[in-house]
């Protein structure tokens, strides 16, 4: 099992500091080759991510943090089709 706290990411302050969303997509991929390739490196392996989104607001659903989410979940599902699953979100408010 996997928790990814995106709601703990400031997304803002990446941007302020010089990063672009390929930037933090990009980093996004490294974590999770690195999940798939040094903690879950056998063929039948299987991971559950969590996705923490307490303290991600109204605001943030049409914002840059739910454009990141949206990217981070097409590279699991065209990358990782059969091994990697996605959690119904924990800590959401209903407008998830």
């Amino acid at each position: 099992m996997y928790f990814e706290r995106v709601g703990g990411i400031n997304i803002q302050n990446m941007f302020d500091a010089g990063l672009s969303m390929e930037d933090i997509i990009r980093h996004y991929i490294f974590i999770t080759e690195f999940l798939w390739e040094e903690l879950q490196p056998h063929a039948d392996a299987r991971v559950l991510t969590v996705l923490d989104v307490r303290g991600v607001g109204l605001k943030d659903a049409r914002g840059k943090a739910m454009d990141f989410i949206r990217q981070a979940s097409k590279f699991q599902a065209a990358h990782y089709p059969e091994s990697g699953r996605f959690c119904p979100l924990s800590w959401c408010r209903s407008f998830f």
